[in-house]
């Protein structure tokens, strides 16, 4: 992990730490904590490197595609269509609801192109392609 710091007309680049994860996309949630998305979950990390906290999701709701954090709460969303919802606390992460597949009771409703948490944690926005890979044309309220 690098620190980037401006030193009169240029960067200075301290290394703080090493991480040792394949990490897939990574944003910071406290004064000294990182989020770090791998394959198929996320790791809460220090800046030190050492890790807080490590959430892992079946192999079965595909790849972690991407996650959307607003105030205290986090969202994840799965390649296989999957919605995880998080509180985030400086100690450590704790999912609120039970984990959801995107689709109604005659199927998939399509595949989670993007997802967005609102402040509070009740409700998340999903655009998603149609099964068929099809841009959708509707947006998508999930109600936690």
């Amino acid at each position: 992990m690098l620190k980037l710091r401006l030193v009169g007309d240029g960067l200075q680049v301290d290394k703080l730490s090493t991480i040792n994860l394949k990490a897939v996309n990574c944003a910071v949630t406290g004064p000294d904590t990182l989020l770090v998305t791998t394959d198929y979950g996320f790791n809460q990390l220090q800046l030190n490197g050492q890790t807080k906290q490590t959430i892992n999701f079946p192999e079965s709701e595909g790849k972690v595609l991407g996650f959307h954090i607003q105030g205290s709460f986090l969202v994840v969303w799965t390649q296989n269509s999957y919605i995880h919802i998080f509180s985030i606390t400086l100690k450590d992460c704790k999912q609120v609801s039970v984990s959801r597949k995107f689709e109604d009771s005659k199927g998939a409703l399509g595949n989670i192109k993007s997802c967005q948490i609102n402040t509070d944690g009740t409700k998340v926005g999903i655009v998603a392609f149609q099964v068929s890979g099809a841009p959708s044309t509707s947006f998508f309220i999930y109600d936690t």
